[in-house]
């Protein structure tokens, strides 16, 4: 079985789409039966979809920034990893 140490790495490093059939198979698994991976890899959603949003914006100021980095983190700390 895949260990969570070993899975966060592969979130984290975006490698999860280069990986065979059988590789993602196992991670879908192992994603099912542990809730704390399902939160970090909506963790590392959430700030990717926050980064895309400031990357749509043409010249984010300092007082985005501040409000998207509060936002993401206040979203990382509730749990709140968003359906969108």
């Amino acid at each position: 079985m895949l260990k969570c140490r070993d899975l966060t790495k592969l979130i984290a490093s975006d490698e999860i789409e280069d990986l065979g059939f059988m590789k993602r198979v196992e991670i879908q698994f192992h994603l099912f039966m542990c809730k704390h991976c399902r939160q970090y890899m909506g963790q590392i959603r959430s700030i990717g979809q926050g980064a895309k949003k400031m990357a749509a914006e043409a010249e984010p100021d300092q007082e985005q920034l501040q409000r998207l980095e509060k936002d993401i983190c206040g979203k990382i700390r509730n749990g709140d990893h968003g359906s969108n």
